[in-house]
């Protein structure tokens, strides 16, 4: 979805450097002293990566009804 939107506005990217990014962030972000980004304990995990932008909002909505 990002390599997606960032072409669209005219930047020459690849998927794999955006992996490694995104990555590089979740890393940093998860091990930062202060307020470590970390799922909650009872968090749902939703793998997007097949689904399109209205399957992972249909999926999201499923979840939360329940």
């Amino acid at each position: 979805r990002r390599t997606k939107e960032l072409r669209s506005k005219g930047q020459e990217v690849s998927f794999e450097d955006i992996l490694k990014d995104m990555k590089r962030r979740d890393e940093r972000d998860s091990g930062r002293d202060a307020a470590p980004m970390i799922a909650a304990s009872d968090a749902v995990t939703i793998d997007t990566s097949e689904m399109s932008a209205e399957e992972a909002y249909q999926k999201a909505m499923e979840i939360a009804k329940t």
